[in-house]
């Protein structure tokens, strides 16, 4: 047996209107996408995001016994890896079980009961984007080339959170954005538009990573509240690769500059699985890992 272990992080969906206001959802909204993907065909399930096609489903666990939507990252076969036994090295091709079946890599989706929030974790190597289930999410419910969509919100550590809304400006801002990645197009003031206009140049190989800072010097109260407003915009967003701001920050002794990585102050726990060798994780110990970040994210978060 194999140890692995990953991080999973949390999510809750807003509603975010043409003109950019974003607005908490309300009722039980993994039900109404469990309901609505069950009426779907496979087809219909199928969504495509930067050039990759995606597959969802909802499922219910076996044991534990919990909800959770199957996301799936589909490799065309003219990606499908060969295989290699040890011992004998080199067999071939990857076959799927079928003729036809292409490889899929799967994300869990776990909703948390009583709350709209999810855990969000994929059991094999790399990381599938956000941005792809938010993708999927508007797929499923014809909001693609609607003004309105559905965005999913990172859970960021509340009190880093606080101190960023409650800061009189930032001196400095990183950006980095993965390649590929679609820049929302309501970024606040001229340091959101320069993001966003340097952004449409990028391709599917080239990450883009911008800094705004002041220096040695404090700058004018103007651009440091720019700043602060569009740190605060990639806060509440899943778009941005990283993000490290340095905040002035007020207490009893006047003010100060704080750093923080916004992504790493975002809320995640480690979940633990166990995977005989050789093969691939079970549903089972999966969800079971899941469940018991989902546990230690209540204790703390709820």
């Amino acid at each position: 047996m194999t140890t692995v272990r990953k991080q999973v992080r949390f999510y809750e969906p807003v509603l975010v209107q043409g003109n950019g206001t974003r607005s908490e959802i309300k009722g039980d909204f993994w039900k109404r996408v469990r309901e609505r993907a069950d009426t779907l065909s496979p087809n219909n399930r199928e969504c495509r995001y930067n050039s990759v096609s995606y597959f969802g489903e909802a499922r219910l666990g076996v044991h534990p016994a919990i909800d959770y939507v199957y996301f799936g990252r589909l490799r065309p076969r003219a990606d499908h890896p060969d295989s290699y036994r040890p011992g004998k090295g080199w067999i071939g091709p990857l076959k799927p079980a079928q003729v036809g079946d292409l490889i899929s890599e799967p994300t869990y989706v776990v909703p948390i009961r009583s709350r709209n929030i999810i855990a969000v974790m994929r059991p094999t190597s790399g990381a599938t984007r956000i941005q792809a289930i938010e993708a999927w999410l508007n797929h499923i419910f014809d909001m693609i080339q609607t003004p309105d969509h559905f965005e999913l919100r990172p859970f960021i550590d509340e009190q880093i959170l606080e101190r960023l809304l409650g800061a009189s400006g930032a001196t400095k801002l990183n950006v980095k954005i993965a390649p590929g990645t679609e820049v929302p197009s309501d970024l606040p003031g001229e340091v959101g538009r320069a993001i966003e206009s340097a952004s449409e140049d990028t391709t599917d190989e080239m990450s883009l990573e911008m800094t705004w800072s002041f220096g040695h010097r404090t700058g004018s109260q103007g651009w440091r509240s720019a700043l602060l407003n569009t740190a605060q915009a990639i806060a509440r967003g899943s778009w941005a690769e990283k993000a490290v701001v340095s905040m002035q920050v007020e207490d009893d002794d006047g003010f100060h500059v704080e750093q923080h990585n916004l992504f790493e102050d975002r809320v995640s726990f480690p979940a633990s699985f166990e995977v005989p060798e050789g093969r691939e994780p079970s549903e089972e110990s999966v969800l079971t890992g899941i469940q018991g970040a989902i546990e230690e994210f209540r204790r703390r978060q709820l």
